[in-house]
């Protein structure tokens, strides 16, 4: 008996199971979806010539759309299929190409392939998986959002006290948004924040803590809703689980590349955005506090608190591992509070008084 997984071609979720060379074909055994145990068996005569196999691993494929899968990390598994069903050819290279090309040809040929395989899994696929991120209806990526939300809540208590002002607070700087924005507070002790695609934004109550002034939660805020407009919560994602979502999207299972993402939604709190994704969600910030008459000087403010609260404490705060606080993006801001000749008069007093809300003790 081997073990190895199987996939069945309707979905890209594979399942566990024990796989016997029997005289009327290979028997494959596993628990479904359904919790229950299945034995399907395979013809060997139907399974599709040619085979990928390296010291690691042998994968055979079966049948006809949709074609199911068999992976085994066993490098010991070919030899006894070979021997168990002599009479079957598995493996059949092309002996014109063989005679033509000699050896030489084959390792040439076998190394472009492979060099072609890598490049297109680090190179291309994450370009393409990012692209297809910034393509998802607000609807998707809503209800991924919400999934991972589920999944990620699961480790946190809520302030439900700040988490009620905070909302409040978001409401009453009146954003135009496609998506319906939830701010949560959690108990948690780092100066750290992040958003999920669609809307949902989690604060640690230890960075509000941190700040004095009520334009700094502004900042806060328009950076976070800055990476869900532009999709860099789900562009990450998708980036870093391209090849899951790749074969998702080949066996036309859209539902399970929400599953593969919304799986793997703590993995936010650790993604570092690139400078670029940085700078967008810190230009964005700016803007959208100059557009509500906020000094974006809270921008500022905002970094000022987070490179205190970096150099007081051993542990870097969160916030900085996932979002760099580089010297670029602070010269950034300072440049653009230099260049922006608007005063800013509003004293914003419906978000001040909240201010003071979140800031008092219970």
């Amino acid at each position: 008996m081997y073990n190895g997984n199987y996939f069945d071609g309707k979905t890209s979720r594979g399942y566990a199971a024990d796989i016997d060379l029997n005289a009327d074909g290979l028997h494959i055994s596993f628990t479904d979806s359904d919790l229950k145990r299945v034995v399907i068996i395979w013809d060997v005569a139907q399974i599709h010539k040619g085979h990928f196999s390296n010291n690691q691993r042998v994968t055979l494929k079966y049948g006809e759309s949709p074609i199911q899968f068999l992976e085994l990390n066993d490098p010991q598994f070919f030899s006894a299929l070979a021997a168990a069903y002599p009479h079957i050819e598995f493996n059949e290279p092309s002996s014109e190409f063989i005679r033509s090309n000699g050896f030489k040809g084959i390792v040439a040929v076998t190394i472009g392939l492979v060099v072609l395989a890598v490049g297109s899994y680090f190179f291309v696929l994450p370009s393409v998986a990012e692209y297809f991120a910034t393509k998802m209806s607000v609807e998707m990526e809503v209800k991924l959002g919400d999934e991972m939300y589920e999944d990620v809540m699961k480790n946190y208590h809520i302030d439900q006290r700040l988490t009620k002002e905070a909302n409040e607070y978001w409401r009453a700087m009146h954003v135009k948004s496609p998506y319906l924005v939830n701010i949560t507070v959690v108990h948690e002790s780092e100066a750290n924040a992040f958003a999920l695609p669609g809307g949902q934004i989690i604060v640690y109550d230890g960075i509000i803590k941190e700040m004095t002034d009520y334009d700094e939660f502004a900042g806060l805020l328009g950076h976070e809703y800055s990476h869900i407009k532009l999709h860099h919560s789900a562009r990450m994602l998708c980036r870093n689980l391209a090849g899951y979502i790749f074969i998702s999207i080949l066996l036309n299972d859209a539902s399970g590349t929400l599953a593969i993402l919304a799986s793997n939604a703590n993995s936010l709190k650790e993604l570092s955005y690139s400078r670029q994704l940085e700078h967008q969600a810190d230009e964005g910030g700016y803007e959208l506090l100059q557009s509500k008459n906020i000094d974006p000087n809270g921008m500022m403010k905002l970094f000022e608190t987070l490179k205190k609260s970096h150099n007081s404490s051993v542990k870097v705060p969160e916030f900085i591992t996932t979002h760099p606080l580089t010297e670029e993006r602070i010269a950034y801001i300072q440049d653009r509070l230099k260049k922006d000749k608007v005063s800013y008069s509003d004293e914003h007093r419906d978000l001040q008084n909240i201010w003071k809300e979140m800031k008092s003790e219970d």
